[in-house]
């Protein structure tokens, strides 16, 4: 009989992304959770080299106000910002929604440590090298495949005197577009350029007017967008700008020619005010939704500006065959939304929201008429909770709408 081959082990742990915040009194009453309090910790800032070093398990908000009693910031802000950590960023090789200022992770991390079952691994921590494979390089996005991340030092920039958020309107997808890739080419400092498609820019209308009356401001602003030729294909876009006040200021006005060279109109920074006040609020969305037989799922591709309207156009079609063919009843279909999330010089990333119905018993709405009626809950609001469970959080830090 032939002896068996001995077999090592190697433990894939990925670092806590959306562990819950414990709270003080669950602090006290478990002692295993004291464990969970720890790794939050800002080890320093070394202001000469503008770099700073935390533990992984600090969440965004921690590490950012940390930063900003020193003046400077990461800039890293995920939609998950609110619930995730350092370490889940790195693992994920996360992307926050200001990357075009500040840069995603592979930007921005230095040096990292990482607990392995072999020991302690410190990558490099020098700027610059002409030798590689860097091993911090596949710490990015290794999602725990080497070990569990305890410990990193980023680069960090002056906390920005001015941020503007601003909106505009096209009269379609792909002369928003263009816009973005021109600016992008070109250099235009901008913090970010979120331009949603014509689907997702009617429904954050609708969302917007739900319970309110029209107003005749409101009609004659759509009677103006009318006339302008501003149908049912415009798409808005939320522009950002951060820094000093000259910097943002050069830079909107350019990006505002380049708009206006597009064909878009202003539409003022209320726009831009209410997505910032609202920018990490989706991930709650999510189970309330549920509850109420709506699943909602998001995915994020990228490609080169050659590719991108032919990227769009089949993610999208199959995703509504997809829902069509799933549907709970005949003629019932879903929200496929779209927006450029992340643009480069050499092309941009498309991110997807699909809502849809409940595939289990059929109900399921989403009122945005402002009735006030009160709605079902879907009966199978526990089978959604529990497949949720199940799946992985869409908001993992990886990357931001």
């Amino acid at each position: 009989m032939r002896a068996a081959a001995p077999i090592t082990i190697f433990c894939i742990c990925a670092p806590a992304t959306f562990r819950p915040r414990p709270t003080q009194s669950s602090i006290r009453a478990a002692p295993t959770q004291r464990l969970l309090a720890r790794g939050e910790q800002v080890i320093g800032i070394d202001n000469l080299s503008a770099t700073a070093t935390a533990e992984a398990g600090i969440y965004g908000p921690a590490l950012d106000k940390a930063l900003r009693a020193q003046n400077v910031v990461l800039g890293h802000y995920p939609q998950s910002f609110e619930f995730s950590t350092l370490g889940g960023w790195i693992a994920h090789r996360g992307a926050g929604q200001q990357s075009s200022r500040y840069g995603r992770a592979h930007d921005w991390l230095v040096s990292a440590k990482l607990a392995t079952p072999r020991g302690l691994l410190t990558t490099e921590d020098f700027p610059g090298s002409s030798a590689g494979p860097r091993l911090t390089d596949l710490v990015l996005g290794s999602e725990g495949a080497f070990g569990v991340i305890t410990e990193a030092t980023v680069r960090v920039q002056p906390a920005p005197a001015e941020s503007l958020y601003t909106g505009f309107l096209f009269r379609d997808f792909a002369s928003g577009t263009a816009a973005i890739r021109h600016a992008v080419q070109e250099g235009v400092c901008v913090a970010m350029l979120r331009l949603s498609d014509a689907e997702e820019t009617r429904f954050y209308r609708a969302y917007g007017a739900a319970g309110k009356r029209k107003t005749l401001g409101s009609r004659i602003a759509d009677a103006v967008l009318r006339y302008r030729n501003f149908g049912d294909g415009a798409a808005a876009m939320i522009a950002g700008f951060e820094g000093d006040k000259a910097l943002v200021e050069r830079a909107r006005n350019r990006f505002g020619e380049i708009a206006k060279q597009f064909g878009a109109i202003a539409i003022g920074d209320s726009a831009g005010k209410r997505w910032y006040q609202g920018r990490f609020h989706g991930p709650y969305l999510r189970d309330p939704l549920m509850d109420r037989g709506l699943g909602v799922d998001t995915l994020e591709t990228a490609t080169s500006w050659s590719k991108l309207d032919a990227l769009y156009a089949a993610v999208k079609n199959t995703l509504e065959d997809t829902i069509r063919e799933t549907a709970p009843r005949p003629g019932a279909r879903g929200i496929i939304a779209c927006h450029i999330s992340h643009s480069y010089p050499d092309g941009a990333s498309l991110y997807f929201t699909c809502s849809r119905r409940c595939g289990w018993c059929g109900r399921g709405s989403l009122a945005l008429d402002g009735s006030g009626k009160k709605r079902p809950r879907c009966r199978c609001s526990a089978r959604h909770q529990e497949h949720a469970r199940s799946q992985r959080h869409p908001q993992s830090g990886k990357t931001d709408p």
